[in-house]
C-alpha cells in the first residue's frame, strides 16, 4: 500500500535524486583528472560539457560549469584551493535548494531534518570563537582577518538559512550574521549565547537539556559557557538531534524507517568508536564522572546499543585504540563483519591511517546501497552525502596540484559507485 501511493506526493523528490547520481564522478573520471597539471586544468575538465577529458559515449554535464566559470586560480593562487571549494558547496546548497522546492509534507520536513547538522556545527563554532579568542582579538578588540577567514573555511553553507524566510542567503551576507554574532560576545557572551539558543529554531530545542523531558534545563549557560567543555556540549546536542531524526524517521513509512534506521545507526555508532578512541589516553583514569559524561552523548539507538546498550558501555571502559579495535574484531560482539572489517581496512593501510577516515569509506558503500530500495526518502540523505564526498575529493586533488604532490592525489580520494567495492 505504502508503495501504492508513494509517487503521488514524493515520486519528483526521489525522481531528482536518482537523476542527480548520475551526475556523481566516476573512477575513470577522477583519473582523467588526476592528469591535469594545473588548476586551470582541473577547471576546464570540470566545466566542460561534451568534448572533454573525459571522452567516450557519456557526455555528461558535471554541473560545475555555472559555478566555476568565474572561478580564477591564477588570480589568488594561495586561496584558490579554499575559493575552489566554496563555490562547490555553493553548488550543493543549490541542488538542495532543488530537491526542497519541489517536495511537500513529511518529504519536505525531512530535507529541514537534513540542515539541523549543518546548523548545529555553525552554532557550535560560533562559541568555540566567542570563548577561544586569539590574540589579535584580544588587543585590538575585534577579529584579524586571518581569524574571519579561518572560520569562513568552516563554516558549512548548508547550515547558512536565514530563520525566517527559509531560505538559503548569499554566503557572504550569511557570514556577516555569524560575525555580527560574535561581535556581541565582546560585550555580553551570556547574553549572546542565550539569544543564539533562543532564537535559533528548530535546532535551539536541542540545546535544552530537557528536550522530552520535564526540567527544562539548558545544556549550557552563558554565565558558564567559558567552564564547560565544548565538545561534551556538541555531543550532548548532536544526541538529542540524532534522537529526534531518527524518532521522526520512524513516521516515515517502512522503507523509509528501515533504511534511515541503518545509516542513523552507523552515525551513532561511528560517533561513539572515534570519540573512544580520540579520548584514550586524555582522562588520565577510570573516573566515574568521565565515563558518565560519555555515556549521555550516546542515543537509545544504534548497532552499539543492542544487549541493553552493552556496545556504548564497552566504548566508555575500554582503554586504548588497540583495546577498541580488538573489541570491534571479535566476533562474540556480533562486529566482526562491520566495523572489525573497517579496523582490517586500517591495518591494511598502514601506521599512518585513522579508523575515521576508512568509516568515511564504509559510509560512502553504506550511501551507495541507499540507491538498492525504492520509494523511500532515504535517496536524499545519500544524494547530497555522496556529493560532499565528491567536493572533498576534489578539494583534496586541487590541493595536491596546487602543492605539486600529484604523486599522492589518489591516496584520499573516495571512489563512488566502484566497480570493485572495498566493502561488499
Amino acid at each position: 500500500m505504502e508503495m501504492s501511493f508513494f509517487n503521488i506526493q514524493d515520486g519528483l523528490g526521489e525522481a531528482f535524486a536518482r537523476n542527480f547520481r548520475r551526475g556523481l564522478l566516476k573512477a575513470e573520471d577522477y583519473q582523467a583528472l588526476s592528469n591535469c597539471e594545473t588548476l586551470d586544468d582541473l577547471k576546464m575538465a570540470l566545466c566542460n560539457t561534451g568534448a572533454t577529458p573525459f571522452q567516450g559515449d557519456d557526455p555528461r554535464d558535471f554541473g560545475y560549469k555555472r559555478w566555476l566559470e568565474d572561478w580564477e586560480p591564477e588570480v589568488n593562487p594561495e586561496g584558490a584551493v579554499r575559493e575552489l571549494e566554496r563555490q562547490l558547496n555553493r553548488g550543493l546548497c543549490e541542488q538542495y535548494e532543488e530537491f526542497r522546492t519541489n517536495s511537500v509534507g513529511k518529504q519536505r520536513e525531512f530535507l529541514e531534518f537534513l540542515t539541523h547538522e549543518y546548523r548545529i556545527h555553525n552554532m557550535m563554532l560560533l562559541m568555540k570563537s566567542a570563548v577561544k579568542k586569539s590574540q589579535h582579538e584580544m588587543a585590538h578588540g575585534e577579529m584579524s582577518q586571518e581569524d574571519k577567514e579561518n572560520i569562513f573555511r568552516e563554516v558549512k553553507q548548508l547550515g547558512l538559512y536565514a530563520q525566517h524566510t527559509a531560505e538559503i542567503p548569499d554566503n557572504d551576507g550569511g557570514l556577516q550574521v555569524l560575525f555580527a554574532t560574535l561581535q556581541m560576545a565582546d560585550e555580553d557572551p551570556a547574553k549572546m549565547i542565550n539569544t543564539l539558543i533562543e532564537k535559533c529554531e528548530p535546532i535551539g530545542k536541542y540545546f535544552i537539556e530537557g528536550f522530552g523531558e520535564d526540567d527544562g534545563s539548558m545544556i549550557c549557560k552563558g554565565e558558564d559557557i567559558r567552564e564547560k567543555d565544548l565538545d561534551l556540549i556538541e555531543g550532548l546536542v548532536m544526541r538529542k538531534y540524532l534522537q529526534d531524526f531518527y524518532d521522526f524517521c520512524q513516521t516515515c513509512g517502512s522503507t523509509t524507517s528501515n533504511v534511515m534506521t541503518e545509516l542513523l545507526e552507523f552515525e551513532a555508532d561511528r560517533r561513539s568508536i572515534v570519540r573512544a578512541s580520540n579520548r584514550c589516553g586524555t582522562d588520565g583514569g577510570d573516573g566515574g564522572k568521565m565515563d558518565i559524561d560519555m555515556r549521555r552523548l550516546d542515543p537509545d539507538f544504534g548497532g552499539l546499543n543492542s544487549c541493553y546498550g552493552e556496545g556504548f558501555e564497552a566504548m566508555t571502559k575500554l582503554r586504548g585504540a588497540d583495546e577498541i579495535n580488538r573489541w570491534l574484531q571479535d566476533s562474540e560482539h556480533g562486529f566482526a563483519k562491520t566495523y572489525g572489517a573497517c579496523v582490517d581496512v586500517l591495518h591494511k593501510q598502514g601506521d599512518d591511517a585513522l579508523l575515521e577516515e576508512v568509516f568515511l569509506k564504509y559510509a560512502v558503500r553504506m550511501y551507495e546501497l541507499v540507491f538498492d530500495e525504492q520509494f523511500h526518502y532515504g535517496v536524499l540523505y545519500a544524494a547530497l552525502k555522496l556529493k560532499e564526498q565528491e567536493i572533498r575529493n576534489l578539494t583534496w586533488m586541487a590541493e595536491m596540484i596546487s602543492t605539486g604532490n600529484r604523486a599522492h592525489i589518489e591516496k584520499n580520494v573516495v571512489h563512488i559507485f566502484p566497480e570493485k567495492p572495498e566493502f561488499l
